[in-house]
């Protein structure tokens, strides 16, 4: 939970890299308040339990106990944070190490104005807040530094191999010396319910909440074996879990929390005195020990799960198990009987996995969600944990231990984000300083109007990314234009309650879609700068849509006018078609369109106004296909037993017809095999437009790529419909992949015919 911590600037020759100085050295003197805030209350603000280890309390006890260092400080950063800056990188603070602080608001992903001030915590020497995979430098040689997420669960949780929609049901367990026990949310949960059950919201390097509680973990295990060994025993790890399989099940319990054991020593003798003192059977022998050390561990991640369970509403099906405990065969074992869930173990190296892939999305080298499985199957031979075939005394077979390496999924397109721009007068001395919470307060308001009003096609609400500094001139535009660059930003809003220097300021990427919006306010010119700001847009050709209310409001007023939120929205439902669209393909399956001369395909004026490749196919490529087997042979015999049970065929005009020759002949197709050939067309043009990875297993790998498509049409008039099946069904039921994995929901007992991803 807690993190280590920096301070750069001068005055000590071990205090790392300088930064900026700070203004007043004596801004740390005159923050003397001390636990201001109620304990429910610092929950509210940043989601985090109270540990003594968490960096809010290391400053305030570092400002009492060597007041002189933290006043020489000019900025702090975290310990990964820092040693990117002594490489050379900008001097920012990595979101999700950040949310571990007790510092940070999950709800903005920004520093907690109300926690720092409350603590007399000066703003400005807490460096700007960055996503995970911002490049935030770049070496000699050309070598990106990337902001990976400075946490090891938050890495760890970023390599789970969990489809989307399988998210809401599925828990994770980081099991190592210790364990998290959380799942993804979309938002945090701040209630009195929460804090009291000891959850923590933590931002995760994908954007999500990971929701979860802290618990010891294989500590109690590896201070037992030390113990032993120190006694003369000396025991592996697969000996003391055989030993523990040969005790005496369900006879002691302890709590894996107590404070007892959290300090290294003889833990044994501890496990033994606390069983005594609860009046228990005392564990005796090594394998005693061992039992109820394991047997406990699985009972308190049952009672983290319904926890989990009870706050957020969800029910579990899933736990996905990761890290160094993924190797404890025994452990994954009893959670998954103990907890009533299919277990998933691994990756084991989950964190180094985690923290490459971050970094392989910053440089564009990724394109597939961090939840996809068969990348890491590709990559590494991860172990998994075989099925066993055992039963308890009452004969019940225990919870299969699943491997999730083999389990088909889909990749991920990256959301086209709407990047907001907070933009200020660049002028200090009192004019920006001034500016700065008004200015940030508008950035995160539009982020939220956005957010909760707008959705991608799929269903996933619309991701805005707001800049990780206020642009007051051309070097913080061209840092947050840096930012947006690893983030996919397709469209850009730039919002400022104040003049400006447009030229300074402005969006300059020709790639983006623009939109400024001016706040109309009693104290600022910001019509002035808004009427300045488009002018540098149309004089370099970068087109801006205008946005500014019709009322004037108090500069401390924070609410969005109806005319400017209906802007805005309109703004952002264009900018997300046009980003939804782009690079993507038109693929024509066909030529001929029955001589209407509107119904071709135009593949300039795609190209032109939406970005869109257009491509064509011919349609023998489907013959192919059918004929040597080029699709997935389960999923067409689960969607063909889908079509016969739930597509009802009405009554054939043309039965007992005689119908001349030229006609019977042209059918090559037996009426009772018709069913067959459509089903297999309607998956195999599935496939020719949006890929599918079992073909890639099946060895058809240029097949399972796909042509990128996000629309696509069948021209079948008359060359094949003369002779085959037409296409009216297919077209009927087509059901893009959105997203690949997130895709649009779909009633469980309906086999998922159409979506590119193999069935469940």
């Amino acid at each position: 939970m807690g993190c280590g911590f920096r301070l750069t600037g001068y005055g000590r020759p071990s205090a790392g890299k300088p930064c900026s100085l700070p203004r007043c050295p004596n801004e740390w003197q005159t923050g003397t308040s001390r636990c201001c805030m109620p304990a429910e209350e610092l929950y509210a603000h940043t989601g985090n339990q109270i540990m003594a280890i968490n960096t809010l309390f290391q400053l305030l006890a570092l400002r009492e106990q060597d007041p002189e260092l933290l006043q020489k400080a000019a900025q702090i950063l975290f310990m990964p944070d820092l040693f990117a800056a002594l490489l050379g990188a900008e001097p920012v603070c990595e979101r999700s190490i950040a949310s571990t602080s007790q510092m940070l608001d999950p709800r903005t992903g920004q520093w907690s104005r109300e926690v720092l001030a409350a603590y007399g915590l000066p703003e400005n020497r807490f460096a700007p807040i960055v996503a995970s995979g911002t490049v935030t430098g770049t070496l000699a040689n050309g070598a990106k530094i990337i902001a990976v997420a400075g946490h090891d669960t938050q890495c760890a949780s970023a390599a789970m191999p969990c489809a989307e929609e399988d998210a809401e049901h599925t828990a994770f367990l980081s099991c190592g010396t210790w364990s998290l026990l959380g799942t993804e949310l979309d938002t945090p949960i701040l209630t009195a319910d929460s804090c009291q059950s000891g959850l923590s919201n933590e931002l995760g390097a994908n954007g999500k909440i990971n929701y979860l509680k802290n618990i010891i973990g294989l500590w109690l295990i590896q201070e037992s074996r030390r113990e032993y060994k120190r006694r003369g025993q000396a025991y592996s790890f697969a000996e003391l879990e055989q030993q523990a399989l040969a005790a005496e099940p369900l006879r002691s319990f302890i709590d894996p929390d107590a404070p007892e054991f959290v300090a290294p020593g003889d833990l044994p003798s501890r496990i033994q005195e606390f069983c005594r003192k609860t009046g228990q059977p005392v564990p005796e022998t090594v394998g005693a020990v061992m039992r109820c050390i394991y047997e406990s561990l699985a009972l308190k991640y049952r009672y983290a799960i319904e926890q989990l369970s009870a706050v957020t509403g969800r029910a579990f099906t899933t736990l996905h198990v990761l890290g160094g405990g993924t190797k404890d065969r025994l452990l994954c074992q009893m959670t998954a009987d103990c907890c009533g869930l299919t277990v998933k173990a691994g990756p084991v190296e989950a964190t180094a996995l985690g923290n490459i892939m971050i970094q392989l999305k910053a440089w564009g080298c990724w394109t597939p969600s961090h939840k996809d499985a068969g990348w890491l199957r590709r990559q590494r031979s991860l172990k998994h944990i075989p099925q066993a075939h055992r039963t308890m005394r009452n004969g019940t077979p225990l919870m299969i231990v699943s491997n999730p390496y083999c389990n088909k999924e889909g990749a991920t397109m990256l959301y086209p984000k709407i990047g907001i721009r907070p933009v200020i007068d660049g002028r200090w001395g009192g004019v920006r300083e001034s500016l700065e919470n008004q200015t940030m307060r508008m950035a995160e308001n539009a982020a939220k109007l956005i957010s909760e009003n707008l959705k991608y096609p799929d269903g996933t609400p619309v991701q805005c990314v707001i800049g990780c500094t206020t642009i007051g001139g051309g070097a913080e535009a061209a840092r947050v234009a840096e930012q947006f660059s690893t983030q996919n930003v397709t469209a850009t809003l730039s919002v400022t309650p104040c003049w400006c220097y447009g030229t300074e300021t402005f969006d300059m990427d020709p790639n983006t879609i623009k939109a400024v919006w001016g706040f109309n306010g009693t104290e600022r010119p910001g019509a002035v700068y808004l009427a300045a700001v488009l002018a540098a847009h149309a004089q370099r050709g970068l087109p801006a849509f205008s946005i500014y209310g019709h009322d004037v409001q108090e500069a401390n007023d924070d609410t969005i006018p109806d005319d400017v939120a209906e802007k805005i929205l309109r703004f952002a439902r264009g900018a997300v078609a046009a980003g939804w669209m782009k690079n993507k393909a038109y693929v024509n399956i066909g030529a001929v369109t029955m001589g209407i001369a509107g119904s071709f395909c135009d593949a300039g004026v795609l190209q032109k106004y939406f970005g869109i490749r257009a491509e064509w196919v011919d349609e023998v490529e489907i013959l192919r296909r059918i004929s040597i087997g080029i699709y997935d042979h389960d999923e067409y015999e689960k969607a063909l037993a889908w079509v016969r049970e739930n597509c009802k065929e009405g009554f054939d005009k043309n039965l007992g017809k005689n119908l001349p020759p030229v006609i019977t002949k042209s059918k090559i197709v037996p009426a009772d095999k018709d069913w067959e050939f459509i089903v297999k067309m309607t998956l195999i043009i599935r496939d020719i437009l949006y890929g599918n990875p079992r073909l890639d297993e099946m060895g058809w790998h240029e097949e399972a790529l796909g042509r990128n498509a996000v629309v696509g049409g069948f021209q079948g008039q008359r060359q094949w419909t003369d002779w085959l099946p037409n296409a009216d069904f297919t077209e009927a039921s087509w059901l893009p992949p959105l997203t690949g994995t997130a895709r649009r929901p779909r009633p469980r007992s309906q086999p998922r015919m159409i979506p590119a991803t193999a069935l469940p």
